[in-house]
């Protein structure tokens, strides 16, 4: 896929806590729509670069999400138009898997093997909620948690449902 280069409005869902996005327009989510996620890495003009993953708006156009973080480190405000590229991210693994993580499935074979069989997205997703705990402690129960729940559970579930079950344990 060669760059592809739009301009759009930085936007927020409007939910309390909303999430901020930018809108793909039409004509170009339609290019970009696979039957399988699409994974970019995204750039701005002002030199911003991250991933994400094209998201579906359900009205025809999409949507890239950009974290708070991000958006506060930039000083962007809510309708900035926003010099965008787009690039696809070939790359396999997003996010580094924490050490903690790591250790638990070298002695929990069983929950590596589950681990290694769900989706690519299934993994990000639950490297990130163990990655995102500040003290090694927290990353090794999240970690625990994760590999009990996908021997309890198996791999069928979804990301919100393992994560749900995972946090109430």
């Amino acid at each position: 896929m060669r760059p592809i280069r739009f301009e759009t409005p930085l936007s927020r869902f409007d939910y309390k806590g909303g999430m901020y996005y930018l809108p793909v327009p039409a004509d170009l989510y339609a290019k970009l729509k696979r039957p399988q996620p699409l994974r970019l890495k995204v750039s701005t003009a002002d030199g911003a670069n991250w991933k994400a993953g094209l998201m579906s708006m359900g009205n025809g156009t999409g949507f890239l999400t950009a974290s708070t973080q991000l958006i506060k480190k930039q000083g962007w405000r809510i309708g900035q138009a926003l010099q965008v590229t787009l690039e696809e991210d070939l790359d396999e693994e997003v996010f580094p898997m924490s050490d903690e993580m790591r250790e638990v499935f070298d002695t929990d074979l069983a929950a590596a093997g589950l681990f290694d069989s769900l989706t690519p997205g299934k993994q990000r997703g639950l490297i990130h909620f163990v990655n995102t705990a500040k003290s090694s402690q927290v990353r090794i129960e999240r970690a625990l948690a994760i590999a009990a729940n996908l021997q309890q559970y198996g791999t069928k579930g979804s990301l919100p449902e393992l994560t749900r079950k995972t946090k109430s344990m």
